[in-house]
């Protein structure tokens, strides 16, 4: 296992995925056993390994690989919004540039979860309910 895993990253990244448009590394970035290496790599539209992850070791360190284009990661980012659950917004926005330029993908995301924070901001709070039967009502109105 190399000591470095930005280096493995870009590795694996210009040997797997010359044509990339850009990729980032998220992920453990400690050089021990069992520290994995999130890699989102951005490929050209159309590409036919768009829309796939894949799990691989790369020098001995586990890697997981999220492979999109434009179309299929505006549909997973829109999709992992919606569930709150951003993975791939995270890894967009927080990542270690590691080939290409991701800055239009990060403002986007960036946009998109301060429009989120703002929205859930002015939303109204719930009242949560009280008195007898409340705890039932309160279980129905949550599913």
């Amino acid at each position: 296992m190399s000591t470095n895993p930005v280096i493995d990253a870009r590795d694996l990244v210009a040997e797997l995925f010359p044509q990339a448009r850009w990729a980032v590394l998220n992920g453990s970035m400690r050089p021990s056993a069992g520290s994995d290496l999130d890699i989102m790599v951005l490929l050209p539209d159309g590409d036919p390994r768009a829309a796939w992850t894949d799990a691989r070791r790369f020098r001995g360190r586990p890697v997981e690989l999220f492979l999109h284009d434009e179309q299929s990661l505006d549909s997973q980012i829109a999709w992992e919004l919606g569930a709150r659950k951003p993975f791939l917004h995270r890894i967009v926005t927080t990542g270690a540039t590691i080939a290409g330029d991701p800055h239009l993908w990060r403002g986007r995301c960036i946009g998109t979860a301060r429009s989120l924070s703002s929205r859930r901001l002015s939303a109204p709070v719930r009242r949560i309910p009280s008195g007898r039967g409340a705890r039932l009502s309160w279980l129905r109105c949550r599913r």
